[in-house]
């Protein structure tokens, strides 16, 4: 689904933004592990990077693998880590966050998904109505034209105005029909591409 609103990123739902939610998930745990544990062990708030001895941190990975790499290492949107799946965290001020939000992440990446599967479908469904549409609307067509020929063959005078009359009437409603299932294919073509312009803005 994302690889089709999304092609020019090839990004997908499996595995890419999965794999990086839970690698993200990863780091924050061993972050929020090593500044509980305090001792040895600080948060550079205008740097948002663990600060730690050398010897320290190498000692914490040997028993905690998960985090090597992370001293030091820049996360400018630590804050959004903690609301997403925070857990108590301790700084060298001893600040208190917010609590886990890991199932409201996953509603959300949820109902994003929903949205955009809502909006294919949508446009899945313009397509099918103008193909009904133009199907019906030919085969209306093609049956005034052969009621016509069927009148103009049997040459009855007295019931020809009638019969033209009605085949007048059936084209005129196949005409109706094809409008109306087009002016509906284009309103979902319309919302279609307002979410490719949205979608195009979000990238950006």
């Amino acid at each position: 689904m994302l690889a089709t609103k999304l092609h020019t990123a090839e990004i997908r739902a499996n595995p890419h933004i999965e794999f990086r939610v839970k690698l993200l998930k990863r780091q924050y745990n061993a972050l929020s592990k090593m500044l509980n544990i305090g001792r040895g062990f600080g948060w550079n708030e205008e740097e948002k990077c663990l600060i730690a001895s050398k010897d320290v941190f190498d000692d914490w990975v040997r028993s905690h693998p998960t985090a090597a790499g992370l001293r030091n290492k820049l996360f400018p949107f630590f804050d959004d880590l903690v609301q997403i799946f925070g857990k108590k965290r301790a700084t060298g001020a001893g600040a208190e966050i917010t609590a886990d939000a890991v199932e409201k992440l996953a509603a959300e990446d949820n109902a994003f998904l929903d949205a955009l599967n809502d909006e294919d479908e949508g446009v899945k469904d313009s397509e099918s109505i103008e193909e009904i549409g133009a199907s019906n609307c030919q085969a209306s067509v093609a049956a005034a034209t052969t009621m016509k020929r069927e009148v103009s063959s049997k040459k009855r005078p007295h019931s020809d105005d009638g019969l033209s009359n009605l085949v007048e009437e059936i084209g005129k409603v196949g005409a109706a029909y094809q409008k109306t299932a087009e002016s509906i294919a284009a309103f979902f073509k319309r919302e279609a591409e307002d979410n490719d312009r949205r979608m195009s803005i979000l990238k950006k």
